[in-house]
Order: C-alpha cells, then structure tokens, then sequence
C-alpha cells in the first residue's frame, strides 16, 4: 500500500510536516511514523474542545520563522486556539515514567510568536478547536495555513465531525485541586484581594472543567485569634469563579490544614467559631442553590498515632454544621468509613468489592464469629501504599481489607507472630488465613493457649489456597488434629514466599460469622486520589494517553470525583528566573502538581491539564449513552460493548496503557455517532 502523494512530496524536502493526536508526547527527536499525514480528522460533541499537534521537523538546515495561522473552519466554527509546545524537566523520574533516558518531556503550553526549529529537531504546534453549542451535527472541513522561511504557504487539512450531543457546562464528574494563591501573587506581584485584580487570573483557570479550592493558603478567609471568620473577600471570588469556571466542588475548608485556623472552645459553655463560620456559609451558599456543591477537606489519613486528631476534627465539623460534606483523602480502612462523606482514595489496592460495599452502605467489617479482647505481634511494619503502620487488630477485625504486615522478614531463627486472645475460651477445630498479595507465608505453626499463659503446639494440617482472581486472595486452612478448647492462640511464621515481611489480610477462627447482618453506615461518595506512583497519574513523565484515561477509570471504577494534591505548586525558582523574563521549566518534583504555568501575560495550561479536560469531557459520552438507554432511546444490547470494561489496574504497562487509549478512543467516536443516531428519533 502506497503512501499519499502529498506526504511523499512533503517528506522528499528538507522539512517534514505532519499531524499527531493530542495524546503522543512530541519530542525533539521525534519523526514522521511511516503512516503519518499533513491533514486531520478530529471528532466532537457540541461545546466540546478538541486538541491536536502541528509537527515540524527540520532537515540539514534550521527552520527560521515559523508560524501557523488560523482563521474560522466555517461559519459555523470558529478559528482554533494555537499553541507552541515547549518543554519541563523532572529532578528524577517518577514511578510512571514512560521512559527512564529521557530528561526533556513536553507540557507548557506557550504563546503562539514565530520560533525557528534547530536542524535535525522537532518542534509542534498545539492546536484546540471549540465546537460552539449552537452547531449543527455533520462533517466540516478548513484548513490551516503553515509558514516557515521563505517556503510557500502548506496548508494543513482539517476535517471535524460533529455529533449531536451536548457537552453540559457544569461536569458531571466532580474534581477539586488546591490553587496556591500565594504563588500567584509572587510572580504576578498582586497584593491583596481585590477581585479586579484576580478576574483575569480566574479567566485563564475557567475554560478548564476542574474546581479549585480557592482558600487553600488562607488568604481568602482571614480567621482572628478568637476564630471569628472575616468571609468577605472569601464569598466574592467564590461568586466569580463558581458563575464563570462552573465549578462542581466548593472547598470550605483550608487545603491541607483543614480547619485548623479555628481554635476549639476550651469549654462546652464557650461558642463554637467552626459552627459560626460553616453555618454561615452554608446558608449563603444555599441561598444561591450551590450547597451541594460544598465540601470541607478536613484530612489526610495521617500517620497511625494521629488517627485519633483527626477523628475529632471530622467529628467536629460534623456538629458544626451536617449540610457540607467532610472529604477525607486516604486508603480504605473501617476506622474511617463513619467519619467520612467523600472518600478520595487512590486506585492501587482498592479493591472493587470494598468499594461496593461502601457505596451500598454496608461497613467495610463484618463482626467476627469469636469476640477478641486483644491483639500483639512480635513486630508491625507500613502497609503496602496505604500511608500508616498496621497493627495486629488489623488482622482481626473482620475487614478483609485491612492488613497487618510485619516489620521484619521471618525465618527460622527469628520468627514473626500474631497472638489473639479471645474474651471466652472457644472451642477451636479450624483457622484459615486471608494473605496480603506478596506476603504469604510459606511455614507457619499454631500454639494454643487454655489460661493465656502457657502456650503448646497445636497439631495442625495447613494447606494452601492460590487466589482465584485479581481482586480475591490467596489463603491457607489450618485444621486441628482435634477440638480443642483454647483462650488465646499465636500463629508463628518461619518463612514466606517472597522472602520478605509476612502479610495478614484476616484470621477467621472457626467458620467465618456468614450469618452476621452486614453493618449499615451512611454510604460515602468514592472519589479517585490521584499520586505519582499510581495509574492513573499526573506526573509529566507519565504518557500522555495515561492522562485522558484518569476520568476513564473514573468511570470504570465508580468513583464520583477525583482529586489531585495541588493545581499550581509552582516552584520558588521559577519566580526568580520569571523575573528575568528567562524560565526555565525544571519541576522539583513529578510535576503532577503543577497542570498550569506562570506567563508574562498570565497562567498558561500544560498538555496534561488539556488531555485531563478531554479525558472530562469523554466521560460525558459514556454519561450521555447511559442516559439514553435508561430513556429507551439507544438499545442497550448495542451499548453495551461501548462502555469501559472493569479492567484498569493500578499498574499496566507503557503498551497496555495505550491500547486501552486507543481503544477508549474508538469507542468514543462510536459512542458520539450512536448518540448522533437517537437524535434523530425511534427507528422505523
């Protein structure tokens, strides 16, 4: 098969010229795939944007001037935002680097001057359309028009099929980021609060679907000694940027100090600043029909030993005022789930099944068949990616979803043990153990103890079980030799599969209690918490198909909202380059915290921030078609192939990630033509 005349026309020259999808990370070094063309088709709802790249390669010689210019595809649809693709850097290369040699990622997104492209080097253009939402369905074409040097003009083809479908203003899918106003100010110079000052700032953050929490520095809201909260400023430039960026989550409390600023009453008789402040804001935000909007972001679980803290503080915003919802980021463990209204969790180690339960309202525990009155181990180490130490409760408290996890690797010499002692002494015939993944253990020995005193060895026939899927676990059935009436017992492990610390999911002594009704709690909303480590991520290392998949997962996964540790954490460096109009783009860390940059002439979006919004704005296809056939108006038996299977896991490979991309894409455009197809009404 032939490649297109005019590729091989373009390619034969000292310049190649061609399109690339938004979610293929353009480098330097990049060229021309083998397949690759000068024109475009791109696909849209109705108030959707839509991205792709403009890319030029240089030959022997540099490329001197060059420019793209634009005018309206139609009367219908106007002309395109451009962008000139430029490049950050990482101190180091996070958990989801698509590749560990490379040191050059692109992501800012600069202003469109005339640039030169050196010899041998790529550079790419950034192109967005806005498709109006009074446009009518069908197929556009235009053309974009590249100079560079004294070249004739090479006109870039553009063909955008619309569907008819809506992308609705407000989200569906609910977000919330820190903003670092204070970074704000340092490299714009703003001092103060004025509204006027800030609208152009809040201009640039609103064509981008993800809320802000705008108090998150406590500037905004200024909290007195006494707690009495000044609101003013704080309640303006909510009003602005709730009316103007269509936010789906107004955070009243203080980002990562929470509420902090407010001192509790040192006694019942004193009032309670906290109950002042929130009520107050909760009936102005009712007043303009956006308390369902609020939220306070009352904690990160923290380390085990503060667990207590922040318990209280979750239980003091709940007597404060019950009206806006506690919002809690952390792994999933039954401490937590009755304190907790949204429960940002990150993907890794979610089980889909504990998520279930939650979103049903049934505790995450079920008691077990056999009360315990404590637990002791020889020692307990972090769970895996959970962010706190275990204890030996953990492996007792009839949640599968909680792990002790020793601090030490077993062996013979040097054992590790879990001791349970029950409030009874309990006829015993069985035991089964439920294995943190990686950490079963290989060897392991019963003792038994009648007065709690005096432990012997218990005859036991072991044998193991392997996990039945990628959500169940592997465990291991003990049964006794004999019955026997026991008041405490210690299981010792001499050796595990991995050769590292053992892992305890849950001990069910006996038959598991499957006639215990399941606990009912008040079921929480399940967000997505975005990290480094994790797929999917924001990290400017990971690839780029990884950041439209984010609200993909989402919707696989159930999560309601997702949220990420910050929007703008822009370095201190940066401001002094900035100043020198000479930045340099170096990250001090992932860069997942950074989705916007400072420019002379005010923030500019990063390639990840606007993949995310098209990420966003596909997960109001899979809205869209789920509505209409709940509505009867697309058959379900045909929809259903469209939808995300339950598949993402928390750590696919480079390939896999792009695979379920393409696949997501394709499903998407099939998904807008469905939608295109009910517009028209029943069929005959």
């Amino acid at each position: 098969m032939s490649l297109p005349l005019l590729f091989i026309l373009f390619t034969t020259g000292a310049t190649d010229v061609w399109t690339e999808s938004s979610m293929t990370k353009v480098f330097p070094s990049t060229v021309p795939a083998a397949d690759a063309m000068e024109s475009i088709r791109i696909y849209a709802a109705r108030g959707e944007n839509e991205s792709f790249q403009v890319c030029i390669r240089a030959g022997k010689k540099p490329v001197e001037d060059v420019q793209l210019r634009a005018g309206a595809l139609n009367k219908q649809i106007g002309p395109p935002a451009i962008r000139r693709v430029a490049y950050a850097t990482a101190p180091s290369p996070s958990d989801r680097v698509s590749s560990k040699t490379q040191t050059l990622w692109p992501d800012p997104l600069l202003e469109p001057e005339p640039f030169d492209v050196p010899a041998r080097e790529t550079r790419a253009l950034w192109v967005t359309y806005e498709i109006p939402r009074n446009t009518k369905a069908g197929i556009y074409t235009g053309a974009l028009d590249l100079t560079f040097g004294k070249s004739p003009k090479r006109p870039i083809s553009v063909t955008i099929e619309v569907f008819d479908f809506e992308i609705p203003e407000t989200p569906k899918l609910a977000s919330l980021f820190p903003l670092d106003r204070l970074a704000i100010s340092d490299f714009y110079g703003i001092s103060g609060n004025a509204l006027e000052v800030w609208k152009p700032i809040y201009d640039a953050l609103a064509p981008y679907p993800v809320s802000l929490a705008l108090a998150a520095n406590g500037d905004l809201l200024r909290v007195a000694q006494d707690g009495a909260a000044d609101c003013a400023s704080f309640q303006e430039h909510i009003d602005y940027v709730a009316n103007h960026a269509h936010m789906t989550t107004i955070e009243l409390g203080l980002g990562e100090r929470g509420i902090s600023l407010f001192p509790e009453p040192r006694s019942p008789s004193e009032p309670e600043p906290l109950r002042a402040y929130l009520r107050g804001m909760a009936d102005w935000l009712a007043d303009r029909h956006w308390l369902d909007k609020a939220c306070v972001s009352v904690t990160s679980v923290p380390d085990r030993l503060h667990w207590p803290d922040a318990r209280n503080a979750l239980e003091r915003v709940q007597r404060a005022d019950p009206r806006p919802r506690r919002l809690v980021r952390g792994g999933l463990h039954p401490y937590w789930e009755r304190y907790t209204d949204i429960w940002a969790v990150p993907l890794a180690g979610l089980d889909p099944t504990a998520a279930q339960r939650l979103v049903q309202g049934q505790s995450l525990a079920t008691p077990p068949a056999y009360t315990a009155l404590s637990m002791d181990a020889s020692s307990s180490g972090a769970a895996t990616g959970a962010g706190w130490e275990t204890t030996p409760a953990d492996a007792y408290d009839g949640s599968p979803y909680t792990c002790w996890r020793s601090a030490n690797s077993p062996s013979t010499s040097t054992p590790e043990w879990l001791r349970l002692d029950f409030t009874d002494v309990v006829k015993l015939s069985s035991l089964s153990v439920l294995w943190e993944p990686g950490s079963e253990a290989s060897g392991i020995r019963l003792e038994t103890s009648f007065d709690g005193r005096l432990f012997s060895s218990a005859t036991t026939r072991w044998e193991g079980h392997n996990a039945t899927g990628p959500n169940s676990l592997a465990w291991s059935e003990g049964v006794l030799a004999m019955e026997k009436p026991t008041f405490a017992i210690r299981l010792i492990f001499s050796k595990t599969v991995s050769g590292g610390p053992v892992g305890v999911r849950e001990i069910i002594a006996g038959k598991p209690n499957e006639n215990a009704p399941a606990t009912q709690i008040q079921a929480p909303e399940l967000w997505l918490s975005l990290n480094s480590t994790d797929f999917p991520s924001l990290s400017l290392d990971a690839a780029s198909a990884e950041f439209r998949l984010v609200p993909w997962v989402c919707w696989q996964r159930g999560f309601a909202g997702l949220t990420g540790s910050q929007f703008n954490r822009w370095p201190r460096t940066w401001a002094q380059t900035f100043k020198n109009s000479a930045v340099e783009w170096k990250h001090a860390d992932s860069g997942s915290g950074v989705l916007m940059y400072p420019g002379l002439h005010g923030p500019f979006p990063s390639i990840r921030l606007e993949v995310l919004r098209d990420g966003m704005e596909d997960y109001e296809y899979l809205c869209a078609l789920t509505n209409a056939v709940s509505d009867g108006r697309a058959p379900e038996d045909e929809s259903r192939d469209l939808l995300p299977a339950a598949r993402y896991g928390p750590r696919p490979s480079q390939d896999k990630i792009k695979d379920w991309a393409m696949e997501a894409q394709r499903n998407r455009v099939r998904i807008g033509r469905a939608l295109t197809e009910t517009a028209k009404g029943p069929r005959p």
